[in-house]
């Protein structure tokens, strides 16, 4: 039995996952043993991450995780969100608070760059889509501050932490593919949009594949957690990439949803697909484990009800997720839309209102109460990814069939549902743990020699048994989505 510890640094929490895995039976178990908040922190009109409390948050999970590795632990891996970094000087320490991918300073940046790089030049070396929060915008707005002056290296989120575990410093490949300064055909740094831009090419770190062992906790942390003989394992360490790894579909009809604070929809592939119609519908090319390309779409996921609970928490309400989602049944079906990558939501002082106003502009009755809010949340997640499944058969002239909803959002049965009922393909759901599981397997594979995607979906497919949500009531979501494109 060997023992593995999974970080997952999510946009809006962080876990320590323990995972015991059984080589000869292929079984996995998983243990959460710590978990803490994660999300950003407003200051003075910006918005940044508390990444040393994320530090301290670490050690103390893994505290707690040796506590019960009577055995041993093998190894450790991060894995985070994309786009995000941390600038660090010449003596490795950090230059200042890493900024969070929804501050203000990318307003209007997207329009500078393609003055310098055309969009379309951009698209053709990297293959993602554009977003004002990818890293390539961030950083040519830090390119105007004191920091850039300063800055010897950056390293994103999850490449940061493994930096501060073991000491070595690395750009693992799955999220340097979501920075827009990777070059998708050549696999490595896209250097001359780089040096057109006048970033410093010394940023820009080595690349390594998923599976990359890094080197044994510093001293400092062997000490000071009795962690004598763990490695520090590079996963797939974009949170996604884990979770797509931990898919247990065979073969290749399928979709995958990676369903969190962020929705991410697509298939796998074994080359990047770019050209104008791609380019127009904004998918984005980024790598997965074993070198496939993860095509697929980001759609602003549970974000919207994330931000109307934590409103009407503020406001004194006592709100639990699980009883808005189950009132939610209760509220008029269909009877408004929202498009849930408008960028007016993509920070809003209010969602709530937000949405309303939405509802207002767009002629539609806006909901009255929190259930109508939570359902027209919920039916306009579900009828997104029916548009974007749509799109998606259009670009690869193929079809699919069957849905696997990986990620947080598996667990919401309302959400599996509707997207079975929007999409008219059953949808198979969980784990729910995915990036957890497909980072610790990854691990686990790496410290025997190789990593192999079958391996490890064989083993997630032993260990964990998916809920299945069969399509009903068709007929009805297909006018709906009639009318979500006319309002949307």
């Amino acid at each position: 039995m060997e023992t593995l510890v999974a970080i997952d640094l999510g946009a809006s929490s962080g876990r320590l996952m323990l995972g015991r895995l059984d080589w000869s039976e292929k079984k996995l178990s998983l243990i959460e043993v710590y978990r803490f908040r994660t999300e950003g922190t407003r200051v003075m009109g910006g918005v940044y991450w508390d990444v040393l409390r994320f530090y301290d948050e670490i050690k103390e999970g893994l505290r707690l995780c040796s506590q019960m590795c009577e055995g041993g632990l093998v190894s450790l891996g991060v894995d985070s969100w994309g786009v995000d970094f941390a600038a660090l000087d010449e003596r490795g320490e950090l230059v200042s608070v890493p900024r969070h991918y929804r501050d203000p300073r990318t307003e209007g940046v997207m329009e500078e760059v393609f003055r310098i790089f055309p969009r379309e030049e951009i698209f053709s070396l990297t293959g993602i889509q554009f977003m004002r929060i990818n890293t390539l915008y961030q950083l040519y707005a830090m390119m105007r501050t004191p920091a850039a002056a300063i800055t010897r290296r950056i390293l994103m989120m999850a490449d940061f932490f493994n930096y501060l575990l073991s000491g070595e410093i690395a750009s693992e490949q799955t999220l340097a593919s979501t920075t827009q300064l990777y070059d998708v055909f050549n696999h490595d740094w896209c250097w001359p949009l780089i040096e057109r831009l006048g970033l410093n090419p010394a940023w820009f770190q080595r690349i390594v594949p998923p599976g990359t062992v890094l080197g044994e906790l510093t001293d400092q942390l062997r000490e000071e957690l009795g962690l004598t003989e763990t490695v520090v394992v590079a996963p797939a360490s974009h949170d996604t990439a884990s979770a797509i790894a931990a898919v247990p579909a065979r073969g290749e009809s399928f979709i995958y949803i990676s369903a969190g604070t962020w929705s991410l929809m697509g298939v796998e592939l074994n080359r990047p697909v770019v050209n104008e119609d791609v380019l127009r519908v904004g998918f984005t090319n980024e790598v997965g484990v074993e070198g496939t390309i993860r095509f697929l779409k980001n759609i602003t996921g549970f974000w919207l009800l994330q931000e109307c609970v934590r409103r009407w928490t503020s406001e004194g309400a006592k709100v639990e997720y699980g009883d808005l989602v189950r009132e939610a049944l209760d509220a008029p079906a269909f009877r408004c839309f929202v498009n849930p990558d408008d960028p007016v939501f993509l920070n809003p002082r209010s969602m709530p209102e937000a949405i309303r106003d939405f509802c207002k502009r767009t002629g539609q009755e806006p909901p009255r109460g929190r259930s109508e809010v939570v359902r027209c949340v919920l039916e306009s997640l579900a009828l997104r990814h029916r548009e974007i499944y749509e799109r998606l058969r259009g670009l690869l002239k193929r079809s699919f069939e069957s849905v696997y909803v990986v990620g947080g959002g598996s667990r919401n049965e309302v959400f599996c549902q509707y997207i079975a009922d929007a999409l008219n393909l059953p949808v198979y759901a969980g784990p729910a743990e995915a990036t957890a599981i497909g980072n610790i397997l990854t691990q686990a594979c790496a410290m025997r020699g190789k990593v192999s995607l079958p391996v490890i979906r064989r083993i997630v497919r032993c260990s964990f048994e998916p809920r299945v949500y069969n399509p009903e009531n068709t007929s009805e979501w297909d006018e709906a989505f009639k009318k979500y494109k006319e309002v949307v």
